[in-house]
């Protein structure tokens, strides 16, 4: 049976939660058994797989929400070429994605070893089926069976993480190699859930399913890449600019502060399904701006508290060795209320089928972004990255209100500044959860 908004909202908070505390275990784990060197190294080759895989997607995960549900095509026949698709994109980014590794040998080596970047280059084909796969029970409304799988993998990410660095001691060539195997696992699974809803899995290409997937994620495509590699690429930049270390500290403080983007990410993931599926344009205008104004006032309370308490809860968590990483994460926290704004704006206006101003916007930030961190990066090390990265989110923020605006007829203080009748909703959805629990 399918669950209100607030209801796939919250299971779908409490899970990004858990997922999140997982990744932080998995970065303190490793934090502490390889140091910021080691720690750096591990960031960059995941976020290299999730370069190569967001490249290879074209925007097809977003495009298969929407096709599942519009139900043009059969789930079972979704399944199955969202499987084929996977391994015909998967081969096509390794055949583009080698030669350029090849091509720049002589650089890598300064952020990643050859060893870790072949290891990386198996997760690849895994990420973007667990991709493919999820995105059909969010199509499907099962928000609930979507969460449950990807909880399954961050925990047996973490389980794997736990057993090669501490009971087997091995190295972070072992540990890209358990990210790749926990994707591989967690694909299996999402199958076969996806099958059970569906009645089974019709195992034939089906070239019109594609070519619309294609068609419909082409337009949204800029989006998705430069929207990561907007938040990504400065990995990179700091690791040519200053070495795997700083890597190290930086990829600490962004985890932490993006991690404030749980209940963002939670919302909009639900959000996009919603929007696709409702006809009633009145409760559509209504509907996105109160759950914005809702993480908005969220985000900011957050991270007014946690750069209260910045400095024990990365040295506690990460060691004392992690302490520069704290200056950077309470610069970062200023700009996370922005991110979520943009993630919950973008779902918005990619529901609707206006994908390519989202694109637009994204590539702005994207080429924006590189100029800035270059720049900040050179002149004030990590700060300056923490500061680059704040400046982009701003962007995106207001250029996407700024369309929304345009789309919805809302203003931006509608859906930026918290009402009265808000107060009283959050209320009310408080108490109806401590009735649940019982408290």
């Amino acid at each position: 049976m399918k669950e209100s908004f607030f209801t796939n909202t919250l299971t779908t908070l409490i899970v990004r939660v858990l997922s999140a505390l997982c990744t932080i275990a998995i970065s303190a784990m490793i934090a502490r058994a390889f140091g910021p060197h080691g720690s750096g190294v591990y960031s960059l080759a995941v976020v290299f797989i999730g370069i190569v895989a967001i490249s290879a997607l074209f925007g097809m995960n977003t495009a298969t929400i929407f096709y599942t549900g519009k139900k043009k095509y059969s789930a079972k026949l979704i399944i199955a070429n969202n499987i084929f698709v996977s391994f015909a994109m998967g081969a096509l980014a390794l055949v583009i994605a080698l030669p350029l590794a090849i091509i720049f040998n002589d650089e890598l080596p300064k952020v990643l070893d050859w060893r870790i970047t072949f290891m990386a280059f198996a997760a690849i084909i895994p990420v973007i089926c667990f991709n493919l796969l999820s995105h059909i029970l969010i199509g499907m409304e099962r928000i609930k069976t979507f969460n449950r799988l990807s909880l399954l993998q961050s925990f047996l990410l973490a389980a794997m993480i736990l057993v090669v660095s501490y009971v087997f001691r091995l190295d972070i060539f072992a540990a890209i190699a358990a990210y790749a195997l926990s994707f591989f696992v967690a694909d299996i699974f999402f199958a076969v859930a996806a099958a059970k809803y569906a009645g089974g899995i019709v195992w034939k290409l089906n070239v019109g399913y594609v070519k619309d997937i294609i068609s419909y994620g082409i337009k949204i495509y800029p989006s998705h890449l430069f929207s990561f590699l907007s938040s990504r690429v400065n990995f990179f930049i700091v690791g040519f600019l200053l070495n795997p270390a700083a890597v190290g500290f930086y990829s600490v403080a962004s985890a932490l502060a993006e991690g404030l983007g749980i209940f963002a990410k939670s919302a909009g993931t639900v959000l996009i399904a919603r929007v696709v599926c409702e006809t009633d344009q009145q409760k559509l205008k209504e509907f996105t701006p109160a759950v914005n104004r809702a993480v908005l006032a969220m985000m900011f309370l957050a991270a007014i508290i946690l750069s209260l308490i910045a400095y024990p809860l990365i040295t506690i968590i990460y060691s004392q060795n992690f302490a520069a990483a704290v200056a950077p994460f309470i610069v970062m926290l200023f700009g996370t209320p922005a991110l979520c704004g943009w993630e919950i704006l973008s779902n918005d206006i990619a529901g609707r089928g206006r994908q390519i101003i989202i694109s637009r916007i994204a590539a702005v930030a994207f080429w924006g972004g590189v100029v800035l961190n270059i720049f900040f990066i050179l002149c004030w090390g990590l700060i300056g990255a923490a500061w680059a990265i704040n400046a982009v989110y701003f962007y995106m923020f207001f250029a996407a209100s700024v369309a929304y605006k345009k789309i919805s007829g809302n203003d931006i203080f509608e859906i930026t500044i918290i009402k009265k009748s808000d107060i009283k909703a959050y209320w009310n959805y408080l108490s109806a959860i401590l009735k649940r629990i019982k408290i």
